[in-house]
């Protein structure tokens, strides 16, 4: 008989439980007033001193990481790139920065912001990601892009300057650091100190809150609808975050990007957007999962209950971004959703400023477009067509608020 949920967590859950894990409380911690106000005064004296004009003329250059101003100047075969003038930030402002933790990361992220050295985006961990995606593998204008990085330092094509910029700041990070002949492996490499960098920023979370584990115990018997904590342990939980709610070894959860206690986690983007063929695939969640976490070594434990044994697949936190579909859509095609007898459940629950209403019209939006694209995978158009009215006729599809 199915008496389990596969109960699946995002941000919302920790965030629900008294952890400040958005992209802004991590952002607004590493970056000071005054790391914050510097990387302003350098954004304007680059830009200050930047035009297209002064590119080619050698009174100005600006040292970057890989020598791009040495590697132009011989291209340009013009003059003795040694004898070219730098531009430079004041001595206070470069010591502020070698003396901070921030990476390559930090830079492209914080110059994707809306309003430069302002407040910082309010965005969820998916709109982070998106913009890992648009740097990697997008041409834009005025924001930070990998394709227009390497022509310059590959080719010395002339290049924009918030590009510049990024690399002129990456020189001055890199004091110290053993920095790879590839761009692409510098890149790698400075996600993962990124990512280290979040380990740390969380596991401090964790610790200082110390009612965590209550709060989480408490939210999840709710979720389940059981009132001993011993029923939490015949539940199976799949879990977007770096987190474990529960310190227990019977309690049944993956953690598909890592966890805090491997010190091993992922920021990653969707293999589907990108060519397996590509360098930056190596970026990708399903080619880090594959290397870097232990989903991919031999276990006897299923990640994915059998069939039989779940009733309902349970959602609460999880911002159903287009990123994360492809998991969603295995583990649909696994339950046979649209044959079974399997319920989909949203729960939430309130957070200040928001109501049921605003809560249930913005779920209800996602849960649409996130079936609307697995419809087609059914293979059937007629059953692709109808599958969420087959789930509400059914009762298989529920958005429930948790108090």
């Amino acid at each position: 008989m199915k008496t389990s949920k596969l109960i699946i967590l995002g941000n919302g859950f920790d965030l629900a439980c008294g952890l400040k894990s958005k992209y802004a409380d991590f952002f607004e911690k590493r970056i000071s007033e005054d790391l914050n106000n510097c990387l302003k005064r350098a954004y304007q004296g680059f830009k200050d001193n930047f035009n297209y004009k002064t590119i080619d003329d050698p009174t100005f250059r600006f040292k970057t990481i890989y020598d791009v101003r040495n590697n132009y100047a011989k291209n340009k075969g013009e003059v003795n790139p040694f004898d070219i003038k730098i531009i430079v930030l004041n001595d206070s402002d470069i010591e502020i920065l070698k003396n901070s933790d921030l990476t390559f990361w930090d830079v492209v992220l914080y110059y994707f912001q809306t309003n430069i050295g302002e407040e910082v985006d309010d965005i969820d961990w998916r709109a982070v990601e998106d913009r890992i995606l648009n740097f990697l593998n997008d041409t834009n204008i005025d924001k930070p892009c990998l394709t227009y990085m390497l022509d310059t330092i590959n080719h010395f094509d002339d290049l924009d300057m918030k590009n510049w910029f990024c690399l002129y700041l990456a020189e001055i990070l890199s004091e110290g650091k053993k920095i790879p002949e590839d761009f692409i492996e510098y890149l790698y490499q400075e996600l993962r100190l990124f990512e280290s960098e979040f380990i740390n920023f969380l596991n401090e979370e964790v610790v200082s809150n110390g009612d965590y584990e209550k709060n989480a115990t408490d939210l999840l018997l709710q979720i389940v609808s059981v009132g001993e904590v011993s029923d939490l342990f015949y539940q199976k939980y799949l879990s977007f975050n770096y987190t474990e709610p529960i310190n227990s070894p019977y309690f049944n959860i993956t953690n598909v990007h890592g966890t805090l206690k491997s010190r091993r986690i992922i920021f990653g983007i969707d293999q589907t957007k990108v060519n397996p063929l590509e360098e930056i695939y190596r970026f990708t969640k399903t080619f880090r999962q594959m290397t870097e976490t232990s989903i991919a070594k031999r276990s006897d434990e299923l990640i994915l209950p059998r069939k039989e044994e779940i009733n309902e697949i349970a959602f609460f936190g999880h911002s159903l971004s287009k990123l994360d579909y492809s998991y969603f859509q295995t583990i649909f095609d696994f339950y046979d959703l649209y044959s079974s007898d399997v319920t989909l459940a949203f729960y939430y629950r309130l957070y200040d400023g928001v109501t049921n209403l605003e809560m249930e019209l913005d779920l209800s939006k996602k849960i649409s477009a996130m079936l609307k694209d697995y419809s087609p995978s059914i293979g059937n158009e007629n059953k692709a067509d109808n599958l969420m009215h087959k789930l509400l006729l059914e009762k298989r599809l529920v958005i429930e608020e948790i108090s």
